[in-house]
Order: C-alpha cells, then structure tokens, then sequence
C-alpha cells in the first residue's frame, strides 16, 4: 500500500514562516534579526557602509490623538520613504516599534545624512492630520573595521538621541 501526501500546504507554511522570521509583517522590511546579520556580514565581507538609525518623531501623540490605524501609516510611509532613498545594494529594515536602520552601502556619512535630511523633508511636506519627521544618527563603518554589529548600532543610536534632544530644545524655543 502506497500512501501519497500533498505536502503543498505545508511547504506552503515552511516558507511563510521563513518569510516571516526575516521580514517586518507590517511594512515589508527586512526585520531586526536579519539586519544583524547583516552588518555582521557587512564587517565580515570589508564592506563600507553608513549606518542609520532612525526614530519616528512623536508617534505615540499621533497614537493616542487620531489612533493606532494612523500610527501604523505613519510607520508604513515613513518605511515607504526609507525605501525610496535606498538602492538595490542597500539594506532597510524595521529594527523594532518606531525605529528603523538603513545600511547604506558604499555611502559616506554626509550622503547618508543628506539621504535622512531628504526623507524627513518629504515627511514634514506629507498631507496629513498630523506632522511628521524622523530623527536619526549616522556612523561611518569603514572597510575592515573590526567591531561588534551591537557596538555600531549603539553609537548610531547615541547621534540619533543626540538629534532628537537638539530638535526638540529647538522647537521648544520656537514655540516660546
């Protein structure tokens, strides 16, 4: 007795869950997991990059103001934006909640930083209820850099908190 099994679905699911162990559900990115990876092949490889880490400015007013639905366009046209800037040698991910990271390959860190400068222009010039813009932070990673994909990720965290505080005690005098 032979007995035959469509395994279709289930290989259908292997796949699905692969999909899902590397990509962001929400915005298509590539997820946090697969962007450690990355820099760590990147370093590997000798390949100069500048990574970005960038923050979605305000997103739990909008949140608690117009509601998660509008928080969730927020962080798809800010991943819309993100991949508009990137080209095909370069990396996008979701990193987690707000925060994405680009790995611009090949890029200084002034390009990159003209890249976000870019990106948060066309955000603040969006049409919506609301105001958008991004902080970010920039680190140059050169050729053969021998350093751990958590330390690189820390320092361009570090710029991004250091842009963030700048922009709010800017807008804050503004406003007085």
């Amino acid at each position: 007795v032979h007995i035959i099994t469509d395994i279709t679905c289930q290989k259908e699911n292997e796949a699905f869950l692969e999909v899902m162990a590397y990509q962001d559900e929400l915005t298509g990115l590539n997820n946090r997991r697969n962007c450690l990876e990355t820099i760590d092949r990147y370093m590997e490889k000798g390949v100069p990059f500048s990574i970005c880490m960038i923050d979605l400015d305000d997103l739990k007013q909008i949140n608690d103001q117009f509601g998660h639905l509008h928080g969730d366009d927020y962080i798809k046209l800010v991943s819309e934006e993100i991949k508009q800037s990137a080209g095909e040698e370069d990396f996008t991910c979701r990193y987690g909640g707000d925060e994405f990271v680009v790995l611009y390959k090949d890029c200084c860190e002034q390009d990159a930083v003209e890249k976000l400068a870019a990106i948060d222009r066309n955000l603040a010039d969006g049409k919506t209820e609301y105001p958008m813009s991004i902080s970010y932070g920039v680190v140059y990673v050169e050729a053969g850099t021998d350093v751990l994909s958590e330390d690189v990720i820390k320092r361009a965290d570090e710029k991004m908190y250091c842009f963030k505080r700048a922009r709010k005690q800017i807008n804050r005098k503004s406003t007085v």
